[in-house]
């Protein structure tokens, strides 16, 4: 219609233009011809004002239609503009459009990508929850389109139970008043009956008119569940299997001992009268007889031992000794070992070692464990023993902790035996080796009794050179319940393994 106005304003200016230049240009004419002949034309004042009242009016037209037409003109202009100026708006508004959708088309391709549901919710400063977004990986979780969500999100809250429901409004509207995360496992019951967990996921945004927009993703933490309550029930059925075992081996170890050490005994009173007789052959045959009857009875004792550690039965006995008096206690004990194989033995006390207070029986154990350990992978060599003294960190002369280092020039162990070091029930060297194996429980009690006095074992080894064990223990164990069990402190290792 403007357009249409235009074009007859346009033609209606120009018609007037032209029909007042032709008349204009007619009366000039006339005047100019007529003006000598008719008396009328002459130049008289009464023939001025006529000629005045007819060219006044023409010229006035000639410019009334002049301003229209260059009015006309600008406006012509103007319009041309504006129509461009809307055009383009129009384009920018589409290509606007366009993008929108596309970014729509891409985030609903992601959201179905996710495997769970992707929304945007939003809870007035009134308590008004609504979702503004739900992808439509909902249908497949909850069984409910995102339509209906969108129009009640109560058809998404009726898939949980009754508990989570009662609760969803007054959890939601205090996170939305702290802004903290949002992180909520529910479990869900689909229209089609189906039992789920689900794990959602959100972050808040608070808007400038107080409502708080929910970003956030709900996952199917269903499969995560099983797989929780197979490794609980896995767990379970694990820890009542080492219950079963422990109470096995306590039971066997105790039913052993009994008769084995009726053997050793009756073993070693038959070798006294074969001496006495002279009966040289019987002798040497029940000397083996009590040999084997106390190597099984060790392995039932180290049993024994094992299994009450790993039931927690096993308590500490803290009482104040001299380290150095117990360290010459364990030399005499061990001497035999270590000559048996033509070894050497070297230790290296200080006579001002000091006090110790801790469990002198069990130091006392793994420190003979370790010793007989050395001697019986060591032929014609040296086992050293030594003991020394680490100082606080404040610089007052106390020691901390109180160091034994046993090494030896055995036959060492390879790199790829390290991962066996102090393990239950698993010698490095098999027996294929030349040396008899002992019975794979002695490093791995040690191990449990440097823990449980608050201490570190440790092995250092090289295959043909030997091997140091070093246990580090506090001097002084001032609150045994601040002491780690072996399974929470695993003990530090460059190459090693458990030989006895």
């Amino acid at each position: 219609m403007d357009g249409e106005f235009n074009i007859i304003r346009k033609n209606l200016a120009e018609f007037i233009i032209a029909a007042f230049a032709v008349w204009l240009i007619a009366a000039f004419l006339i005047y100019f011809d007529l003006k000598n002949t008719w008396p009328f034309f002459s130049i008289t004042d009464a023939n001025l004002i006529f000629v005045e009242a007819l060219f006044v009016p023409a010229f006035a037209s000639v410019a009334f239609g002049w301003f229209a037409y260059r009015r006309h003109r600008e406006l012509l202009e103007q319009s041309k503009r504006a129509s461009n100026q809307l055009g383009q708006e129009v384009i920018r508004r589409e290509l606007a459009e366009g993008a929108t959708q596309e970014a729509d088309k891409r985030l609903a391709s992601l959201a179905a990508s996710i495997p769970g549901v992707v929304y945007q919710r939003q809870v007035t400063p009134e308590g008004d929850i609504s979702y503004t977004y739900i992808s439509e990986g909902a249908r497949a979780l909850f069984g409910v389109s995102p339509e209906e969500i969108l129009a009640d999100p109560t058809t998404l809250f009726d898939c949980h139970g009754p508990k989570y429901r009662s609760e969803f409004r007054e959890r939601l509207m205090a996170a939305s008043k702290e802004l903290k995360m949002w992180d909520v496992e529910a479990q869900i019951v689909t229209r089609d009956g189906e039992e789920k967990w689900t794990h959602a996921i959100a972050r808040p945004h608070l808007q400038p008119d107080g409502t708080v927009l929910w970003d956030g993703v709900i996952l199917d933490a269903t499969w995560i569940k099983k797989a929780e309550l197979e490794l609980c029930n896995a767990k379970e059925a694990a820890e009542a299997a080492d219950r079963a075992k422990s109470h096995f081996l306590a039971n066997m170890s105790h039913e052993l001992r009994t008769p084995l050490n009726a053997i050793i005994g009756y073993s070693e009173l038959l070798s006294e009268e074969a001496e006495e007789q002279g009966n040289m052959s019987a002798v040497e045959d029940l000397y083996r007889i009590s040999a084997a009857g106390q190597h099984l009875l060790s392995l039932v004792d180290g049993i024994l031992d094992l299994s009450k550690i790993e039931a927690g039965k096993m308590e500490l006995s803290i009482d104040t000794f001299d380290p150095g008096q117990l360290v010459r206690d364990v030399q005499a004990m061990v001497q035999p070992l270590v000559d048996r194989n033509e070894n050497r033995f070297v230790v290296e006390c200080p006579d001002d070692i000091g006090e110790m207070t801790s469990d002198a029986t069990k130091l006392r154990q793994v420190l003979y464990n370790l010793i007989s350990n050395a001697a019986k992978f060591t032929e014609g060599g040296e086992i050293r023993l030594q003991v020394s003294c680490e100082a606080t960190s404040n610089g007052s002369g106390t020691p901390s902790k109180i160091v034994f280092a046993v090494s030896d020039t055995g036959i060492g162990i390879e790199p790829e035996e390290v991962g066996a070091v102090f393990s239950a029930f698993r010698q490095v060297k098999p027996s294929d080796s030349g040396v008899q194996g002992g019975t794979g429980l002695g490093l791995t009690i040690s191990r449990h009794y440097c823990t449980m006095m608050g201490g570190t074992i440790s092995a250092e080894s090289e295959p043909g050179k030997g091997t140091t064990i070093t246990v580090r223990l506090p001097a002084v164990i001032v609150e045994t319940s601040d002491i780690r069990t072996a399974e929470d402190q695993q003990p530090a290792m460059s190459s090693g393994a458990n030989r006895h």
